[in-house]
């Protein structure tokens, strides 16, 4: 029963957690609140454990470690991207290079384009410091097709991106249509 609740909650949700059930966690709130699995105080489960995510969160994003935030800002889907923009950083510094990172996507009519047109898509990009890039959406579909528009020799991927995206739709509208 935990593994669905921790997948309700948060991904950062320790399973243990769930179980033992301090509030803070279960409201998915960033407060001071004890980890029952190590007895460690702070805001953050993944800090206490010695995960460093809020070492750098305050150089992308327009929040400080040391208020409280009800939600926390990296519930749900927000916790990948997080990773991903605090990752795209740690890269970046270590090779001095500028930070960024796309998230490529086959195409429209699924979850993640829809969630890419979201207000909570824009609520997230709008905790990002001004200095700091967006993640930038790729339709991987739309892009290979202006690529094989230049390149010949790329008509044959494009045929098969196209292939691959009709099966994923047509499994997902199948899918939909059996519920």
């Amino acid at each position: 029963m935990y593994i669905s609740l921790t997948r309700i909650l948060a991904t950062c949700v320790p399973k243990s957690t769930i179980l033992l059930g301090p509030i803070a966690w279960l409201l998915r709130r960033f407060a001071l609140q004890v980890n029952p699995a190590n007895q460690i105080l702070d805001r953050c489960a993944l800090t206490g454990k010695g995960i460093r995510y809020w070492e750098v969160i305050p150089q992308i994003f327009r929040l400080n470690p040391g208020d409280d935030y009800c939600p926390c800002p990296f519930r749900g889907q927000e916790y990948q991207w997080m990773r991903n923009l605090v990752l795209s950083r740690a890269i970046a510094e270590a090779t001095h290079k500028y930070p960024a990172f796309a998230i490529a996507y086959m195409g429209p009519d699924l979850p993640i384009s829809d969630y890419i047109e979201s207000e909570r898509w824009a609520a997230f990009k709008s905790l990002l410091r001004q200095e700091t890039s967006p993640p930038r959406p790729i339709e991987i579909r739309e892009f290979v097709r202006s690529a094989a528009a230049i390149e010949a020799s790329l008509t044959g991927l494009r045929g098969w991106v196209d292939m691959k995206f009709d099966q994923v739709t047509s499994a997902l509208k199948s899918t939909a249509f059996d519920k």
